[in-house]
């Protein structure tokens, strides 16, 4: 009986630390030994409690560290490991048990067992391991700066279990403009130094000149060939090439001149006949700004021939670009005979007979004219007489009228009737 009491205490004892235990995280197990009862103990394995964890210590790497411009925002691809603690413990116990029965003091100690079996349970120890998080579910990526050249920054911070955030940099290069597309215009020569139009495109994207490159160090760039500059990459790019670009001739038929030959007429003189031509060409400068204006010098801007003009009729003049000019520009005047000269009047009765220096090179005939007005401008007669004539004489004139004569030379060529100018005139009076 007092055997029973006894185990009736120690089961009181043992409830009230399992529930001490277990509130301590702990559990306890009765065990009953082959001597009698034991206590079991474990201790707590994974907590029910997940901890977050901090990513700031482990490793971001980037795809790669360095990059080149490229006009658009840069997101190398991000690589985030770390090693984390796994809490492996398991059920760690211990039994013990007592084999002894004690009985009451003064109780009849009878049988006495004694024995026991201590027994422990499987300790288990702390392991770890490398994890890669994913994007999205473990981390958010965030980058700054990752367009223009210079350094750049990725910034990942944790998420859901992880917390904390961590910085790496990377480098974004200039681009050279070796690599790019380069364009120049063409230019006409406009008398002053020419800059010239250079278009750079990367990715099909027209560069910002002054921005991203600019020009320099002009050679030949003023006269008529072959120019060349520097081009210079600056803000997102890098490097020098060399560019060039031709300046062509202006066309000197654009050009104004001075006189208008068609509108002249020279006297035949026998030898040959080399009106001057002027003309003038305006200096300009960037925006078409007019910088003065000069006349072009015969021997280095142009050439100028003649055909024809050595003879009565139509000559013609050819005028072709040289040096800083090109093309051509054909243009004609008139040749006309030599006039005479009226040398004597011999009035007679109605009648009047005039005489003049016979005109033999590049004449045909002659025209002779009468008028009893000064100006010839009524009352007149006209003959034409054939070249080797030097006299003609007027009749059926009225008597005692006084008369005015003049006498030209013409010669016809190519279907055309060219006239010298009038003689000198003579008046008389008939008889």
């Amino acid at each position: 009986m007092m055997r029973l009491q006894w185990k009736s205490r120690l089961f009181v004892l043992l409830a009230a630390g399992v529930l001490a235990c277990g509130m301590a995280g702990y559990s306890v197990k009765a065990a009953e030994t082959s001597g009698g009862t034991g206590t079991e103990t474990t201790t707590p394995g994974d907590s029910e409690t997940t901890e977050t964890i901090d990513i700031s210590g482990f490793e971001v790497t980037l795809a790669n560290n360095e990059y080149t411009y490229s006009g658009s925002a840069i997101t190398p691809e991000v690589t985030v490991k770390g090693t984390v603690q796994n809490d492996n413990t398991g059920d760690s116990g211990t039994g013990t048990g007592d084999g002894s029965d004690t009985g009451n003091a003064g109780a009849q100690t009878g049988d006495t067992e004694t024995g026991g079996e201590n027994g422990s349970g499987d300790s288990g120890a702390d392991t770890s391991q490398e994890v890669t998080l994913v994007q999205g579910t473990d981390y958010t990526v965030k980058y700054d700066n990752n367009t223009n050249a210079g350094e750049a920054s990725v910034t990942v911070e944790g998420i859901n279990n992880y917390t904390g955030t961590k910085t790496v940099t990377f480098t974004i290069n200039k681009k050279d403009i070796a690599d790019l597309q380069m364009e120049g215009k063409d230019k006409v020569y406009r008398g002053s130094p020419i800059n010239a139009d250079v278009n750079m495109y990367y990715n099909d994207i027209k560069l910002e000149r002054g921005k991203d490159y600019r020009v320099k160090d002009y050679v030949n760039n003023e006269n008529v060939g072959t120019a060349s500059a520097t081009v210079k990459g600056i803000g997102n790019y890098t490097g020098e090439r060399t560019m060039t670009f031709e300046i062509s001739a202006k066309n000197i038929y654009d050009l104004p001149y001075t006189p208008n030959l068609s509108d002249k007429t020279y006297t035949y003189t026998g030898k040959a006949l080399t009106p001057k031509v002027e003309f003038t060409f305006t200096v300009t400068g960037k925006q078409n700004a007019v910088l003065g204006k000069r006349i072009l010098t015969e021997g280095t801007d142009y050439t100028i021939s003649y055909v024809d003009n050595k003879k009565v009729g139509v000559a013609n003049v050819m005028v072709i670009g040289k040096g800083n000019f090109t093309g051509s520009r054909i243009m004609s005047f008139k040749i006309r005979p030599q006039e005479t000269k009226l040398k004597k009047l011999v009035k007679g009765k109605k009648q009047i007979k005039a005489k003049w220096a016979e005109k033999e090179k590049q004449v045909t005939g002659y025209v002779v004219m009468c008028s009893t007005k000064k100006d010839f401008s009524s009352n007149v007669k006209k003959v034409k007489v054939k070249k080797g004539t030097k006299k003609y004489t007027f009749k059926n004139l009225k008597s005692k009228k006084k008369y005015f004569v003049r006498v030209r030379t013409y010669k016809k060529a190519a279907g055309m009737t060219y006239y010298s100018e009038w003689s000198n005139v003579l008046k008389i009076k008939t008889r």
